[in-house]
């Protein structure tokens, strides 16, 4: 029993011992590579990710993180040999200019609008941002984004149409103008002129629209600021066409009518009518009815329906 006691009383110090001690964490975060800049009229919008794992692979503490430094070179005309291309250049034109940061922003913050400098106007500005922790130290610069800076006209204002096979958007632009068309915060396709039909849609579902003007110089392009938002619900008040090559046949004391099927995708039946009155409870979802007590000289017409509950026009009428 005494061993024992004694085999317990080592293996309980041995789980006690004291090791080595840690170093405390530095805290310092990997530096983002999804930053991006791109001009929006007379503003350039920056954005990046926020601070996800430090250099230590660990998760960031937030009370540890200092700002978000904001560096911005001019570097020359539009047609000038390529900018700096990526962190390493870009950390030897700031240690070479003994450049400082253009701004400082708290931590957690990640969009950050510089206002575009007239004198820019057909340079190229390169901008990159390096994330600190509380003690002012950091890892390295972010990816670099070079930035045209292009004259841009002003967004369109612009009018949205639902039709039956489109949502319409027409808006005034000159000759040679050209636009950037989103939905969604999605762009759906660049147009030259004044109009875009936008085909792939659903009805009873909600779009949000927005326009940018953009501006073009060889490989460049920049955007203007965004126009107003235009929120379109296309609802179904299309119905469909009317009934074709509708006959009735007299047979043994009543009138089968009977017709050509639509090919409308949204069809959900035809309703048919004699004098004016429907004879018919349900949709039909055939293309055949029998009237049992047809009448002297009755006259008939056929009307389909949608799934929206559109009718069409009645067909042309006909006698049995």
């Amino acid at each position: 029993m005494l061993l024992v006691l004694v085999v317990l009383c080592l293996m309980l110090t041995g789980c006690g011992a004291v090791g080595d001690p840690l170093p405390p964490l530095l805290d310092i975060p990997q530096p983002p590579t999804a930053f991006t800049a791109a001009q929006r009229g007379d503003k350039v919008k920056l954005s990046w990710p926020p601070a996800l794992l430090t250099t230590e692979n660990v998760k960031p503490r937030p009370d540890r993180l200092g700002p978000t430094e904001i560096y911005r070179f001019v570097i020359g005309d539009l047609d000038a040999k390529a900018p700096i291309r990526d962190s390493k250049e870009f950390h030897e034109s700031v240690t070479y200019q003994k450049a400082k940061p253009i701004a400082d922003v708290p931590a957690g913050q990640t969009e950050f609008d510089d206002p575009i400098d007239p004198a820019w106007m057909n340079h190229i500005v390169v901008y990159a941002v390096k994330m600190t922790n509380h003690r002012g130290q950091s890892a390295d610069f972010s990816n670099v984004v070079p930035v045209a800076m292009l004259k841009v006209g002003p967004p369109p204002t612009f009018e949205t149409k639902v039709t039956e096979h489109a949502v319409e958007l027409r808006w005034n632009g000159a000759a040679g103008e050209s636009f950037r068309v989103y939905r969604d915060g999605a762009p759906l396709g660049d147009v030259s002129g004044s109009s875009y039909d936008d085909r792939d849609f659903e009805f009873d579902h909600q779009y949000t629209y927005m326009i940018r003007a953009l501006a073009h110089h060889g490989k460049f392009t920049s955007e203007s600021a965004d126009s107003e938002l235009k929120r379109v619900k296309p609802l179904d008040t299309f119905p469909p066409a009317a009934p074709q090559a509708v006959r009735a046949v007299a047979i043994e004391g009543s009138a089968e009518i009977s017709w050509t099927p639509n090919d409308e995708p949204d069809l959900a039946g035809y309703n048919v009518y004699r004098a004016g009155v429907k004879l018919n409870d349900k949709l039909l979802t055939n293309t055949v009815f029998r009237d049992t007590a047809p009448g002297p000289s009755p006259r008939y017409t056929v009307k389909a329906v949608d799934t929206h509950n559109n009718e069409s026009k009645p067909s042309e009428e006909v006698r049995p």
